[in-house]
């Protein structure tokens, strides 16, 4: 019964509903509504429905029931409305409803009366005219309820003038074609097909004086044919796009413009650029977070409401003199709290921000006790540069407050070590093994994973002493003195497990026991867990997770500034000299990849300046044009450098791989020819 085609028959102001089957017959369907409607005597009434662009197909004998059946049943037609007219007294008015159901197939079929009980149905799209290898279902597209959009005269648009211009586009969209506003205000918008001489037209306006939005004129027919329909539109906006995608783009931030046109064509049957997809998401990203300019207003407010909401965190605004955003630093006392438990580390690193206003982000983090990262601050200012590094250090000091000795680990970059150097002139500072924008893609653990787990050491370390403990059973370890042991590895080396040292310097170096220390501590029988440092622990991790950072709530937005010295104004963006950089800087002591051809091995680059011609020498072929009465010998041989008189500098951009050749036209003119 799921494929079966339903009658909604009307009368009056009641409906019934009729399941239309193939034992149905004409007498059996008069009988059914004579004894819904009391009022209804037979053979005194008429029964008609209507298909898209064919009203009133009156239903009088079996063989109309029959085709009407068949209809429903190849174009997979789930409803059809039926009006009931009694034919006694003043008929009811004709109720124009919606073929099929919106899962169904689209094609429209027409049905003409010719005299009493003969029907003839024609195929409007011409399907049954022609043969075809297989029956193709039509997909089931997210933009079907765009089929009806614009409906029929009188019909209403809540949001008035931008309601129906949002469904005019939609519509417009399903049916393939495009239209040009004749008219275009708030108070009246007409439309008609772009094509010339296509009679498709709708006039909507403001109904006074109840204010409503409604259509007055509407011919939704068209005569421009289907030459003229394409699944590409100009309606198809990019602020039309960002509506579409903006709960999408809510769930999932990262959604790029490309998977955005794979889903507008595969959803929706819409082909765009990727400029107005990229444009599309843009619009998408302002309507859930909000305009990336106008936000610079609220900053303010926001900074005021977060210190409420977190009392012990810090949020330092600065602006210039002339009300403009400067830079913002932002550090939580929960990061802090649990900065005590991790790694005495700190990772610093700044990364460009993509925003209208561009600007840059420094960040600081640390590493818990389960290898992850463990955010401490960050800071928005305009640029990366050594003034904004010295300022975030003082701010990161004056945050932590810490009394031990922490390393620093950055990408060394010059205003960040001097910066470093003059906050924190007793502190160490490294080269950083793994680029911090790597890492901050990765997971960084809560309390969801910790309460799982049952291990003493963080299970990440815990492992690690496992394989140490695995490559460590065969060698012998002989205790020298006390706590002083030597393990008979090759090297052999010296362990004393009371200072927690080794002579291969790694116990010291990673703060951890290493493949000798932990052969020494099985030896002495001793409890491992004794000469761990405290932040490897699973209960430090627990602790360091253990605060929260509280909500900001949003009651701060909309709020009336007293003054306008209270308006924060957004930074100004100006645009760096030369053309846009394609690719990132690389850190120092970044490696970099070459890219090769895979069968020549040669490195491609561009060509200009891509191939040194001072230090690779080349192989030419020389095309020699001289008079029409030298004489040419039949074979070339090679001969001394010959001298070219009056020389020109040629800057050559060819060359040659024995598989790839690129040549460059320079020719030589003798003198002499022009006086002959």
């Amino acid at each position: 019964m799921e494929d079966a085609t339903v009658l909604v028959c009307k009368h009056g102001d009641k409906s019934v509903a009729i399941i239309l089957s193939q034992n149905l017959d004409f007498q059996s369907l008069v009988s059914k509504l004579s004894h819904k409607w009391k009022d209804l005597t037979q053979g005194c009434f008429e029964i008609s429905y209507t298909l898209d662009g064919h009203p009133n197909c009156d239903v009088d004998c079996d063989e109309d029931l029959i085709a009407l059946h068949t209809l429903a049943k190849k174009f997979r037609i789930g409803r059809i409305d039926v009006s009931v007219h009694d034919l006694t007294g003043s008929s009811t008015s004709l109720i124009v409803g919606e073929c099929g159901d919106r899962s169904s197939s689209s094609l429209n079929v027409g049905l003409n009366v010719v005299g009493s009980g003969e029907l003839i149905s024609e195929i409007d799209n011409g399907s049954d005219m022609t043969l075809s290898l297989y029956d193709q279902e039509r997909k089931q597209l997210k933009s079907d309820a765009w089929r009806i959009a614009i409906k029929a005269v009188d019909q209403v648009f809540v949001g008035g003038a931008v309601a129906f211009r949002d469904s005019l586009c939609k519509y417009s969209l399903f049916h393939g074609f495009e239209f040009i506003y004749a008219k275009n205000d708030a108070e009246t918008v007409k439309a008609r097909c772009r094509t010339l001489h296509c009679t498709w037209f709708v006039k909507a306006k403001v109904e006074n004086p109840s204010g409503l939005f409604r259509i007055k004129e509407l011919m939704n027919e068209h005569s421009c044919g289907a030459a003229s329909l394409s699944t590409s539109s100009s309606r198809s906006s990019s602020g039309l796009i960002g509506r579409i995608f903006s709960e999408a783009i809510r769930l999932s931030p990262s959604k790029r413009p490309v998977d955005v046109r794979k889903e507008l064509k595969k959803d929706y049957g819409v082909d765009v650029t990727y400029r107005r997809a990229w444009m599309g998401v843009e619009k998408a990203r302002s309507f859930v977070y909000g305009d990336y300019t106008k936000s610079f207003k609220e900053l303010t407010s926001f900074v005021d409401s977060f210190k409420a909401s977190n009392p012990d965190s810090v949020c330092d605004l600065e602006r210039d003199e002339a009300r403009r955003f400067k830079r913002l630093f932002v550090g939580f006392a929960a990061c802090k709290h649990g900065f005590e438990f991790c790694l005495p580390l700190l990772f610093l690193d700044g990364t460009f921000l993509k925003g209208t206003h561009k600007g840059c982000l420094l960040a600081a983090c640390a590493k818990d006790g389960n290898r992850g990262l463990y955010p401490i601050c960050v800071a928005v200012v305009d640029s990366e540069n050594s003034e904004n590094w010295h300022w975030f250090m003082l701010k990161l000091r004056d945050f932590l407050a810490f009394d031990k000795e922490v390393v620093f680990i950055s990408d060394r970059h010059e205003g960040l070590l001097r910066a470093v150097e003059s906050v924190f002139p007793s502190s160490p500072h490294s080269y950083c093994l793994l680029h911090l924008k790597a890492n901050l893609r990765k997971h960084m653990g809560g309390r969801e994973l910790v309460a799982k787990w049952k291990t003493v050491i963080c299970p990440k370390w815990d492992k690690k002493l496992v394989e140490l403990f695995g490559l460590s059973k065969t060698w012998n370890v002989v205790r020298a003195n006390g706590d002083l042991y030597e393990v008979q590895s090759d090297p052999s080396v010296s362990v004393d497990i009371a200072r927690r040292s080794c002579s291969c310097g790694d116990w010291q170096l990673n703060m951890f026991p290493c493949v000798h220390g932990v052969c020494a501590l099985k030896k002495s029988k001793k409890d491992l867990n004794d000469y761990m440092e405290r932040c490897f622990f699973s209960e430090s991790y627990r602790e360091a997770y253990s605060k929260c950072i509280n909500p900001v709530p949003r009651i701060w937005q909309n709020i009336d500034l007293d003054t306008p010295d209270d308006v924060l104004l957004p930074p100004l963006c100006k645009r760096p000299p030369g053309r846009p950089r394609t690719e990132r800087i690389p850190s120092t002591g970044a490696k970099t990849r070459k890219v090769t051809c895979s069968r020549c091995g040669q490195a491609l680059k561009g060509l200009n300046g891509g191939f040194n011609w001072s230090n690779n020498p080349g192989v030419f072929d020389v095309l020699a044009y001289t008079h029409k009465d030298v004489a040419v010998p039949f074979t070339w041989v090679e001969s001394d450098p010959k001298l070219i008189a009056n020389p020109q500098m040629v800057k050559l951009h060819s060359f040659d791989t024995k598989i790839h050749k690129i040549d460059t036209l320079v020719s030589y003119k003798n003198d002499e020819w022009d006086e002959q």
